[in-house]
């Protein structure tokens, strides 16, 4: 019986391969792979996943960072104590917080041009693009409302209360991936507060929060520690983690880490990860987390193991370190920020005066796209034909 020969398909699998690129072989994580003169503030990338921005608040600057050549592209003026950053649906606009002065700067991407400054009534921290074009802003020190703009008119457009007193005291924001439900988390409080907001409508909604106040007994509430340090959201939008400094004290641990998952709010994992837990971040596919575990340190802890050993490996490195910096006080090594890059394979940690790049030992390779399959199909049994044997 004749057979279609399996040579176009082959071909085009090893082009898929190709195309992605697998990574080569590395010497080991014992230090970062590159090092930046940048002191980051917070890291955002670009929708298109080819650049990360870093702001650096002392400088007053925002750097564009290649993410395939691992370089500093450009750099430019931002605002007034640059912070939190968040990027129109198209990637044409970088929304910039500012934090000592009461503005939002909008700069077009295509040149790093500052073109307009939405004023505010006070300076803001953090900052989140959602659904509909609406951004919102936690407020820096002076307020105690969660702040509203409007990126599409770029305009002011009003506030909301937070069911935590501590807001405007560098509070910290996550956005789901379809833009309609706001994640809040205060830091430097002793009792921390987590709180979840539908913001698909004009006027957001509170969803759940673990708030202590008589008022809010119909939410399902638990302690999750105190003094928040980070708040970090998977890229699916499924996990969530809240560290604090002591630990959330899941299962009578100490200095761990509660993964809770967004659609009940319930503690699905949990981890220690030295003291104080301060920073973390999931890795593009969720199936690792990266932690700041001591002064000197980041640690890695597999949340799913299928996801884990799916994707190639070429390393299985525990840790990554954070070497002490001359000119920095003890402790200032600490990394204070981090980010893993689409690919999984980079992670940055913005770290004293530098931002050091990590080689993960892993790289996600993404599920090609049916029309990338039948293209590459195509053209390759164009090329060689259909060969009966």
């Amino acid at each position: 019986m004749p057979r279609i020969s399996t040579l176009p398909c082959q071909l085009a699998t090893l082009a898929l391969l190709l195309a992605i690129g697998l990574p080569s072989a590395s010497v080991g994580a014992t230090g970062p792979l590159a090092t930046l003169d940048v002191r980051a503030e917070q890291f955002a990338q670009d929708p298109a996943g080819n650049y990360v921005y870093a702001s650096e608040m002392g400088t007053d600057t925002v750097y564009q960072i290649n993410l395939h050549t691992l370089a500093i592209e450009d750099s430019f003026y931002a605002g007034d104590g640059p912070n939190g950053m968040a990027f129109s649906e198209d990637g044409s606009r970088l929304y910039v917080a500012n934090m000592y002065e009461p503005t939002i700067s909008v700069i077009d991407t295509s040149n790093h041009a500052l073109i307009n400054q939405i004023t505010l009534p006070t300076g803001a921290f953090d900052l989140e693009m959602g659904y509909g074009g609406q951004l919102y802003a936690t407020p820096w020190r002076n307020d105690v409302r969660i702040m509203k703009i409007d990126a599409l008119n770029e305009s002011y457009a009003g506030d909301f209360d937070s069911v935590s007193t501590r807001v405007g005291d560098e509070s910290l924001l996550q956005i789901s991936p379809d833009g309609r439900t706001l994640y809040f988390a205060d830091t430097g409080d002793s009792l921390g507060t987590v709180a979840a907001y539908d913001v698909s409508d004009s006027e957001p909604k509170l969803i759940w929060t673990n708030e202590r106040s008589n008022l809010l007994k119909k939410y399902s509430r638990f302690d999750l520690g105190g003094n928040g340090q980070d708040l970090a959201l998977s890229d699916d939008g499924q996990w969530l983690t809240y560290l604090t400094g002591g630990g959330n004290g899941v299962n009578g641990g100490d200095d761990n880490v509660g993964v809770l998952r967004t659609s009940d709010f319930a503690v699905v994992d949990d981890f220690e990860s030295g003291r104080p837990p301060s920073e973390g971040a999931f890795s593009p596919d969720g199936a690792v987390y990266y932690a700041v575990h001591t002064d000197a340190y980041i640690t890695m802890h597999v949340l799913d193991w299928d996801k884990y050993l799916a994707a190639p490996r070429y390393g299985d490195w525990p840790s990554f370190p954070t070497p002490y910096q001359p000119g920095l006080a003890l402790g200032g090594s600490k990394a204070r920020e981090l980010y893993v890059d689409p690919t999984g394979r980079h992670l940055l940690a913005a770290s004293g005066l530098k931002v050091l790049v990590f080689d993960t030992g892993r790289r996600i390779i993404p599920e090609p796209s049916s029309w990338l399959l039948l293209s590459i199909g195509l053209a390759l049994t164009t090329k060689y034909g259909q060969r009966v044997v």
